[in-house]
């Protein structure tokens, strides 16, 4: 532990802030380079004998946990500008027009010191939202009014916070594609997010699905009742020709009256044997 007590007394003779942070559950962030598979674990429906599960993250007790975690950490603070040397414990950081930012990793501990408060805030956020938006993907495919809070409140606190902590480091990045808005994400589930101005009353989201099914099908579409607002789908029917035929269709959200909740609830696709569902989330913005 030399290290960490020479990088603390360099911290303390120059008086600089200081911080210990800890990574939650750090080694099942980890991606893994090459193919590792386990048994299938107790519970889990057995399929045909043999078969086995393939990891996508890394799990505690393997051998290649910490290098994959350590792989990943690293990786991130490199995107922002951080330097690596390795001294006794991995040591990363930045100096660029007198600001210093230190960072030292031991395993899943970090510490954050540095001779700029306003570096060391943006580090932190940076980190902060990196786990917070890594947790609400994890349900993407359904998810619930709670999730759907939280990541309205991560874009608000974006939103209120231009030009921190979403790096563009290429200023010369294009992109050939372009969305109506942030909806428009052709995601499974649909969020309808109705700005603060009152005057906006409608919200329009389009979507593309591709037919895995029987090449001659049929859906029909059936939409949960929602408090405050209309819902309407165009086409309301989905009829495809072959598979892997893709259609599209709209959805416009029109507001009757403003709610102080989220609704939540669902498009069901239906073609007489099988459900397809898409939930949705509705949202009213107030002002901060």
């Amino acid at each position: 532990m030399v290290t960490v007590r020479v990088f603390l007394a360099i911290a303390v003779a120059k008086q600089w802030e200081l911080y210990q942070m800890d990574v939650h559950n750090a080694f099942l962030h980890g991606d893994f380079e090459e193919e590792v598979f386990m048994k299938l674990p107790p519970g889990l429906h057995k399929g045909q004998p043999g078969e086995a599960c393939k990891l996508r993250k890394s799990l505690y007790e393997l051998r290649q946990a910490p290098r994959c975690w350590f792989l990943k950490l690293s990786s991130a603070l490199k995107k922002i500008w951080l330097c690596s040397i390795m001294l006794g414990l991995f040591s990363f950081y930045s100096q660029q027009n007198g600001v210093q930012l230190n960072v030292l990793v031991y395993v899943d501990d970090l510490i954050v010191f540095g001779n700029d408060h306003e570096a060391i805030t943006q580090f932190k956020t940076y980190l902060n939202l990196a786990y917070s938006v890594h947790i609400l993907s994890q349900f993407m495919q359904n998810p619930q009014i709670e999730h759907w809070e939280a990541a309205i409140r991560v874009v608000r606190y974006l939103k209120g916070s231009p030009g921190q902590d979403v790096l563009n480091v290429d200023g010369n990045l294009t992109c050939k594609h372009t969305l109506a808005g942030p909806s428009d994400l052709n995601y499974p589930a649909l969020s309808a997010v109705f700005p603060e101005d009152k005057k906006v009353t409608t919200v329009t989201i389009h979507r593309t699905v591709t037919n895995v099914g029987p090449p001659t099908s049929k859906y029909h579409v059936v939409i949960s009742q929602f408090n405050g607002v209309d819902v309407k789908v165009e086409p309301s029917v989905l009829s495809f020709t072959k598979k892997n035929q893709k259609l599209s269709y709209k959805v416009t959200f029109t507001t009757k009256s403003r709610q102080t909740a989220p609704q939540a609830g669902a498009l069901i696709w239906k073609d007489g044997v099988h459900k397809v569902r898409s939930p949705v989330i509705i949202t009213w913005l107030t002002p901060l």
